[in-house]
């Protein structure tokens, strides 16, 4: 599977992707059966904006590849991922920021198993400048719907897509009606500025993902109701 890092197992805690030698580890992974055919689709699109110098990290080659059950949606990547920016050049749960480690906490926290679990974000490329990332627009978010519906067909076990915060949610309910094998469910963005104000909103996300991995897990239960 695409879930096994090179030390024989899944990091056991956040911001694991801090230095060159993980990020080279990392990288090794994404030739693995599991992950090629959305290393491809990342290439394609990043061959497709090139000229707009648009950055998009690849996807996690830990996690679930295109046998992912569960869809993490957020809104864009983060500097920490942006390869332009000095970032690992993944949309990981393991990158070096407060995002990043509020998803890898609470997504352990939740029992979600991450082999199961793919992240992306409505607009797949960076939109800040330097290491301040700006809220997306509009306009962004309804070119992002179409590669968006082009992953989901890469998905085939997919069943749970999980938005986190407004953009997400906006990018992600137009489609929904396509995919009626898809459950949705909404919570609150993970970054610290939404989440550390509000414990409730931390339960929020937490109980989310623990109902994700709960839904992932009954589709694909051979004892249980067809």
């Amino acid at each position: 599977m695409t879930n096994i890092d090179a030390s024989g197992g899944l990091p056991t805690a956040p911001c694991s992707l801090r230095t060159p030698e993980a990020i080279a580890i990392r990288s090794q992974l994404l030739t693995h059966p599991d992950h090629v055919p959305l290393r491809q689709w990342i290439e394609q699109l990043q061959e497709s904006v090139h000229e707009q110098g648009l950055d998009i990290p690849h996807f996690d080659p830990i996690g679930g590849g295109v046998r992912a059950r569960v869809l993490y949606l957020l809104e864009a990547p983060g500097p920490k991922a942006a390869r332009q920016h000095g970032g690992s050049g993944f949309i990981s749960m393991d990158n070096n920021d407060p995002t990043a480690k509020n998803v890898f906490t609470l997504t352990q926290e939740a029992g979600l198993d991450r082999r199961w679990v793919l992240a992306w974000n409505i607009v797949p490329w960076y939109v800040g400048t330097g290491d301040k990332i700006r809220p997306v627009k509009l306009g962004e978010v309804i070119e992002g719907q179409q590669h968006l519906r082009e992953l989901i067909s890469l998905l085939p076990d997919l069943r749970v897509v999980v938005t986190m915060g407004m953009p997400a949610r906006k990018g992600w309910t137009p489609l929904a009606g396509l995919f009626p094998q898809i459950t949705t469910l909404t919570t609150w963005h993970p970054s610290g500025q939404s989440l550390n104000p509000s414990k409730s909103k931390r339960t929020h996300v937490r109980d989310t993902l623990r109902l994700a991995g709960e839904l992932a897990a009954y589709r694909f239960d051979p004892n249980g109701p067809k």
